[in-house]
């Protein structure tokens, strides 16, 4: 317990350090009067620090996948892809078995509740689910009057989701693979039985490099570099360059710091 309040300590007195070191650089610019320039910069970081705090209670309920389990994940996602979908219905008729009462369809399981059923859809392929899966959806699952759709999926497009939320007929749910893992199966720890797959060869994407570039591990060497051109705009103070590259050096450093990939997670009952 001691040990997570010290490194909860180490995290917020490095956040503030970077704020304020990124911030006084611009002041220092601007502001002959070095003690105006500190006042300055240590009020913009209190309000900077602020709205991070305000943004981050918007997030308050996600939870970081570990590496490991985004590994099962993935290959989990991959298994449904490739087997039948009588082999995912019956997997996914066990899993909810388990929480309810209920019964098989051809697309999909519901519960056998009277008062709220629940109709679980699995819809696994490669692509995104769109707009117009959602719509296939609905058309399969319309005439079973249910109260909640949970749709279990690969990937969520932004737009299905939008469409979702704002669908007044009955709940739509739409669960990407991480939301699937951590809501469904985690929970229950009831996966299915993962088969040989070929090795693939994956393309290095835009979102990887990215991923890489502002991984946590080089959070050090950008506030490093950010910290010594910070000492050279207070020595040259007039030297753009310096102000510039120290201040995105710096911003780079809290990116990295803060930056680990979350997956919400719902408190209601998915079968309630």
């Amino acid at each position: 317990m001691k040990k997570m309040l010290f490194f909860e300590i180490i995290k917020t007195v490095v956040r503030i350090a970077l704020i304020f070191l990124a911030l006084l650089v611009w002041t220092r610019y601007y502001e002959t009067n070095l003690t105006k320039a500190i006042i300055l910069a240590g009020i913009g970081t209190l309000l900077l620090d602020f709205s991070l705090h305000i943004l981050s209670q918007k997030i308050k309920g996600r939870k970081e996948l570990p590496v490991k389990q985004k590994e099962l994940c993935e290959n989990i996602s991959l298994e449904f892809m490739l087997s039948p979908l009588d082999k995912v219905i019956n997997f996914y008729y066990e899993l909810v078995k388990k929480t309810a009462n209920c019964t098989k369809r051809i697309n999909f399981v519901k519960t056998n509740s009277t008062s709220f059923p629940v109709i679980v859809f699995p819809f696994y392929f490669t692509s995104n689910f769109t707009f117009e899966h959602l719509l296939t959806v609905i058309q399969k699952t319309k005439k079973s009057k249910p109260k909640r759709v949970v749709v279990c999926t690969y990937q969520v497009s932004s737009e299905a989701r939008k469409f979702a939320k704002n669908f007044g007929e009955y709940e739509i749910l739409l669960l990407d693979k991480q939301e699937t893992f951590s809501l469904l199966l985690e929970p229950k720890k009831f996966y299915p039985e993962i088969s040989p797959k070929t090795p693939q060869i994956k393309k290095l994407s835009f979102k990887s490099i990215i991923s890489s570039i502002f991984n946590k591990k080089q959070t050090k060497t950008f506030a490093f570099c950010g910290i010594i051109l910070f000492f050279g705009s207070l020595i040259i103070r007039h030297n753009l360059y310096y102000v510039l590259m120290s201040s995105l050096l710096l911003f780079f450093a809290l990116l990295s710091w803060i930056s680990p990939k979350f997956i919400k997670q719902k408190n209601a009952q998915l079968f309630e």
